[in-house]
């Protein structure tokens, strides 16, 4: 296979990607947990659990496995899936989970704008000032 036909057969994989997630609605080809942008590196999760609620996010394929073990450690369904409260407590497992998993994230965003102002960077904003 030559390059030009591989680099065309990725694009395909990339627009076929691309069109299953606008139809699901999902406008944002991007990790909700990390930098990843590659669609094909993307795959659908169910923030509250498929069975529980169709809402869906996109997850690289690496915070996706995370996620996923994190969901395995979660408790056992009640008899009625759908229940009101099942799925909010679902959602909100999955929002401590997604947290926890951002917290390395978040902390590494901090030191780099704190790096930033110690140089100098950010001095001419005001932080009280009206926008």
């Amino acid at each position: 296979m030559t390059d030009l036909m591989r680099e065309a057969r990725l694009d395909s994989e990339r627009q076929k990607k691309r069109r299953k997630f606008d139809a699901l609605g999902i406008e944002q080809h991007v990790c909700v947990l990390c930098p990843e942008d590659d669609v094909l590196c993307m795959e659908v999760e169910h923030p509250a659990g498929r069975a529980h609620d169709d809402a869906v996010r996109l997850l690289c394929t690496n915070c996706h496995r995370k996620r996923t073990a994190h969901q395995r450690c979660d408790p056992s369904a009640s008899p009625n899936r759908r229940n009101v409260f099942e799925v909010i407590g679902r959602w909100l497992l999955s929002m401590a989970a997604y947290f926890e998993l951002l917290c390395d994230r978040l902390r590494c965003f901090g030191e780099f704008l704190i790096n930033l102002a110690k140089v100098g960077y950010g001095d001419e904003f005001d932080f009280n000032a009206e926008f």
